[in-house]
């Protein structure tokens, strides 16, 4: 899923938002120990995982030669995104997050 809005200035101008909320998760038993951070997750045991990974991306362009047969256009984009993930061992109810990656 994804949101997006677009606005054209002028004959030359467009600006567009973008919004893309992706949101992956997954249960799993664990092939491995693993260590997520100060915590370890026992092999065999079953972990809720999830992983997110929003971002917003503002775009400028302009259009050199607009409505022809061979557009040509320069621009500029502002992408911000966050990633976060999330583990959750079942059995004893331990949660760790991470994430606040950009």
């Amino acid at each position: 899923m994804r949101f997006e809005a677009g606005l054209d200035v002028g004959k030359r101008e467009t600006f567009t938002l973008l919004y893309q909320p992706p949101d992956l998760r997954t249960e799993v038993v664990l092939h491995d120990d693993i260590l997520a951070d100060t915590v370890t997750f026992a092999k065999g045991e079953p972990v809720d995982l999830r992983y997110g990974f929003s971002f917003w991306r503002a775009t400028w362009l302009h259009e050199l030669r607009p409505a022809s047969e061979r557009e040509l256009a320069v621009g500029l984009a502002l992408h911000i995104r966050n990633a976060n993930t999330w583990r959750r061992w079942l059995k004893a109810g331990i949660t760790e997050a991470g994430g606040g990656l950009g």
